[in-house]
């Protein structure tokens, strides 16, 4: 990410250090190596060996990206995870996972696609704003922006 945003952790990084893991087993060193962010890349499309709830509340997130699709990734035991941390602010989806609840995905408006077929191919974007040292996610579906502040 550019344009100022001070902390950014792309999910490779992650996916390698902590790859082969369990919920639980990721190590606490994380956060020491990359500290808190602000938009959190969900990683591996949401699912729950990767997003562990300890590496989530030593990031403390605000905001988070997950780049599921329909019927891959988006596991409920993440989407609980981000929510139960302390900093999180909001979750926003590409698809709509289609055999979890409603419950268990964001809010219909943080999700691009809300339809299986056909997949309407929308994004969801972030721009950022380094002199307002804010960040705007912006979901293409319903063309509805909403700005968060950094840390």
């Amino acid at each position: 990410m550019s344009g100022g945003a001070k902390n950014w952790i792309k999910p490779p990084q992650l996916a390698a250090e902590h790859r082969g893991r369990k919920p639980g087993q990721i190590p606490l060193y994380s956060a020491a190596l990359f500290g808190e962010v602000d938009l959190y890349q969900v990683t591996h499309h949401g699912g729950n060996i990767n997003n562990d709830p300890a590496l989530l509340r030593s990031l403390r997130p605000t905001v988070a990206v997950m780049i599921n699709g329909p019927r891959k990734g988006g596991h409920p035991d993440t989407v609980k995870w981000l929510r139960e941390t302390p900093s999180f602010k909001a979750l926003y989806q590409l698809h709509r996972n289609v055999q979890t609840t409603a419950e268990q995905n964001a809010p219909d408006e943080f999700i691009a696609n809300l339809d299986e077929q056909p997949d309407d191919a929308h994004m969801i974007m972030v721009s950022v704003d380094a002199a307002k040292r804010a960040f705007t996610v912006t979901n293409a579906r319903t063309k509805e922006s909403r700005s968060y502040q950094f840390k």
